[in-house]
């Protein structure tokens, strides 16, 4: 098989107004969305992936394995500054999916769950505990104001 690139380049892009983020060498970063430099907004020394925009682009929520080897969900201001880890699930399938209108984290994790099968959807305020959404079993979801996609097994 013929690789174009090699996997820790430009992965998980998501483009909010003039900026896109994506991961590249384990990283989150930065650029603008009709080229130029990037820059890092990462440098924990764990992997991450699913860079995520905030609705109003202030804030990024990314899924990083940075503490113990198990993914959680981190944001940091599109501005720089220190990660805020978001949640303490200690589960392998938590992964960052996007955002809701009200600037809480959307996240897919089968945390509490009998099967690490059965992933369920959360939304994670930036300043509370997370909270189950009533989707049931989704392996995907995105929310926007005019409609909601999920996706399941």
């Amino acid at each position: 098989m013929n690789r174009v690139a090699t996997p820790g380049y430009l992965r998980f892009p998501h483009v909010h107004s003039d900026l896109l983020a994506f991961v590249a060498e384990d990283d989150v970063w930065l650029a603008p969305a009709d080229g130029g430099r990037a820059w890092r907004l990462t440098s924990d020394g764990g992997q991450a992936s699913h860079p995520r925009f905030s609705p109003d682009g202030a804030t990024i929520a990314w899924t990083s394995w940075r503490d113990g080897g198990i993914p959680e969900v981190y944001t940091a201001g599109t501005d720089g500054g220190a990660a805020t880890r978001r949640t303490y699930w200690g589960d392998m399938r938590t992964r960052v999916t996007g955002w809701t209108r009200h600037d809480e984290v959307l996240s897919i994790s089968a945390v509490g769950q009998p099967s690490a099968q059965r992933t369920t959807a959360y939304a994670v305020p930036l300043g509370a505990p997370p909270r189950r959404l009533p989707f049931g079993q989704v392996n995907d979801l995105a929310l926007t104001t005019s409609a909601t996609v999920l996706l399941t097994a």
